[in-house]
């Protein structure tokens, strides 16, 4: 009996070379699963991102276009109620790129020939305003485009440039006896004409709406015999 061989509970695999070969050519073969299906959600995740950012873009250049038109209006409402109550000889015209941002103020100033002499301190005067009023208005349309969230203007600020040019006025009308009297008849009616010189000026306008505003007529500043007749009714 001490003459047999050991049994071990070890199994014997004997495997010829060729055997391994194909088991190895076979294994190669097989794709990896796992690595596959961890690039689909990852495709997935990025196909709609140029969709997504065309969308966003176009987003933000609407409402950047509408925030835009919007200061147009309201500038050129404000600077032309401000120049009609203090430069009644002017006109301003506003225009707003909203690619660039380029804000242009234009007033243009009908200058008679008594302000000649002051040409030199009025234009001086005229640009330090300028020089003080353009970085104001860029800090104040800064905190707007802040306010509204206008995306394109806080990465491309606006930029203020007024221009102010002066026209020569033509020389003035003769006196009129009908507006002297329409301004005599608004007078007794204590609206504010000025002096009765036959002239149709600013405040004989503004005295002119006034009235048609509170008596309801068509409120045009128009000084007509219609209207005379009216005021001598009155």
């Amino acid at each position: 009996m001490s003459d047999l061989p050991e049994l071990r509970n070890e199994p014997t695999i004997e495997t010829s070379r060729g055997e391994l070969e194909e088991f190895s050519r076979g294994y190669r073969s097989v794709p990896d699963r796992r690595d596959h299906h961890d690039d689909e959600p990852r495709k997935s995740r990025f196909r709609y991102a140029p969709t997504l950012l065309a969308i966003l873009v176009a987003l933000v250049a609407g409402w950047h276009w509408f925030a835009a038109n919007h200061y147009e209006k309201e500038l050129t409402r404000n600077l032309a109620s401000y120049v009609r109550k203090n430069l009644p000889d002017a006109s301003v015209s506003v225009d707003v790129h909203p690619l660039t941002n380029l804000i242009e103020i234009q007033v243009t100033r009908n200058v008679a020939r008594k302000e000649a002499a002051f040409d030199f301190f009025g234009d001086a005067i005229i640009e330090f305003v300028r020089q003080e009023l353009e970085p104001k208005m860029e800090r104040e349309l800064s905190l707007v485009a802040r306010r509204d969230v206008d995306l394109y203007a806080m990465m491309v600020a606006y930029k203020v440039s007024i221009s102010i040019d002066k026209v020569r006025a033509p020389p003035l009308p003769p006196p009129s006896r009908m507006v002297q009297e329409i301004q005599s008849q608004l007078s007794a009616h204590g609206y504010d004409t000025g002096p009765a010189d036959g002239r149709l000026g600013q405040r004989t306008r503004n005295a002119i709406e006034g009235f048609q505003s509170n008596h309801g007529l068509t409120v045009d500043g128009r000084a007509t015999g219609e209207l005379l007749e009216i005021l001598r009714k009155e």
